[in-house]
């Protein structure tokens, strides 16, 4: 994870998240990350807030199963 980067500093320091298992994918939005597990199960990263930006661990989301990948739109889709 990186933190405080801008369109000034696009890259700056790294921090290190634990994962629950391999990741495939993780993208964010808005303060909402998820992640695509090895075995194409869906989750969600918990505890996110502007004290915690790296939260505070992960929560798999039922029903999930067989996701090929993750998108997230602007367009609140």
């Amino acid at each position: 994870m990186q933190k405080n980067l801008s369109r000034d500093r696009p890259g700056y320091r790294v921090s290190r998240v634990d994962v629950v298992t391999e990741m495939l994918q993780v993208v964010c939005r808005n303060g909402i990350v998820w992640g695509l597990t090895s075995d194409r199960n869906l989750v969600i990263r918990v505890g996110v807030s502007g004290t915690l930006e790296e939260g505070s661990g992960w929560t798999f989301l039922q029903g999930s199963v067989n996701m090929l990948y993750v998108h997230l739109s602007s367009l609140n889709v």
